[in-house]
């Protein structure tokens, strides 16, 4: 998952700070823009099973830590998303 997001529009400035690779609405990169959705898509592909969305997002890491829900987040994928 992390390499098919390293090959869209994310920056070098997304994922220095902290590691972890940060996918948002800006113009930054090559391709189509990276969204939970196509995560998903890929991932289907690729497993030839069904994946929901909820599990794609949980397989990534929490956008907040801080929070109650973020125990719920399993992280395995360091990727996330910023909104604006």
């Amino acid at each position: 998952m992390e390499e098919y997001v390293k090959e869209r529009k994310v920056g070098a400035d997304q994922w220095r700070r902290t590691g972890v690779l940060t996918f948002s609405s800006g113009k930054v990169g090559k391709g189509p823009k990276v969204t939970y959705r196509r995560i998903q898509k890929y991932l289907e592909g690729k497993y030839k099973t069904k994946i929901s969305y909820g599990t794609t997002v949980k397989l990534c890491v929490a956008r907040n830590r801080k929070r109650i829900f973020a125990k719920r987040y399993k992280g395995m994928a360091k990727v996330t998303c910023r909104r604006a």
